[in-house]
């Protein structure tokens, strides 16, 4: 099973932010279109499901650092992966996406910043 087929099966969290952000609301769009079950909202409590393994994924456009630290190594403690959009450590806050693995990590990271294989994208 392919990191992109694992997506089909999460159950995710997105924070309600993203119209203000045009340049990430299309790949929120095809992130959440992808995931079995979509919710909203949550902040904390989301990032916190992560940890407790009853969801998968969670990403939150507008953090800031006090929001999210607390939980890095609660998230990771718990086995998952939390990281900004370059992939490292959010220490500035930001766009945040925690996932319960690094595969699923893996690929919501390349849909969130576009970079995605074409082949993927097209469903091939």
């Amino acid at each position: 099973m392919t990191d992109y087929e694992r997506i089909a099966g999460v159950i995710h969290y997105l924070d309600a932010c993203y119209p203000q952000q045009p340049e990430l609301a299309e790949r929120y769009r095809q992130l959440s279109g992808r995931c079995r079950l979509q919710r909203w909202g949550g902040d904390c409590y989301a990032f916190a499901l992560v940890a407790q393994g009853s969801i998968d994924l969670m990403v939150d456009a507008s953090l800031m650092p006090y929001d999210i630290l607390p939980l890095v190594p609660i998230i990771e403690g718990a086995g998952g992966v939390v990281t900004d959009l370059q992939g490292r450590t959010p220490l500035a806050g930001g766009t945040v996406i925690a996932a319960a693995n690094r595969a699923l990590h893996a690929a919501a990271l390349e849909i969130m910043t576009g970079r995605e294989r074409p082949e993927v994208a097209e469903g091939r």
